[in-house]
């Protein structure tokens, strides 16, 4: 089972896009998650027309002597920003992380050691959210 942090209140005009709940089932249904942490205020809502892409969180991979393990971070957004896209939000959020994680863990065993970083987010497309998930592969290559 995962462990979790849910050390970071917000204010009440902002919410995290998985509840405690759903961010359990998660993990329970996606079992390479090791620990799911509620980081605090998104660091995107300080940016200029931030509600036309919303940062969702971030999931890390890292491989270590051919393990994987993976941790979730959840970024809350403003409420006004969030709650018209928020079932678009929470599906994308839960099919790319998953998607990415098993992605991963299915590379051969070949793949080098090293961190990865997939940013989950969405960008307001006219009524819907769309995702713009994105990945940024760090890996240690041993040298030439």
């Amino acid at each position: 089972m995962a462990q979790f942090e849910f050390s970071n209140r917000v204010p009440s005009g902002f919410r995290y896009p998985l509840t405690i709940r759903e961010a359990k089932e998660h993990a329970r249904k996606h079992g390479h998650i090791g620990a799911i942490r509620y980081k605090g205020i998104s660091p995107h809502d300080k940016v200029k027309e931030s509600w036309k892409w919303l940062w969702l969180g971030e999931v890390t991979g890292r491989r270590v002597q051919g393990d994987w393990t993976f941790e979730l971070d959840l970024f809350a957004l403003r409420r006004k920003h969030l709650d018209p896209y928020l079932e678009s939000a929470k599906r994308i959020l839960v099919e790319d992380s998953t998607r990415w994680t098993q992605l991963l863990v299915s590379l051969p065993g070949s793949y080098r050691d090293g961190t990865n970083h997939l940013y989950v987010s969405v960008r307001v497309d006219g009524e819907k959210a769309v995702s713009s998930s994105t990945e940024y592969p760090k890996l240690s290559w041993p040298a030439a």
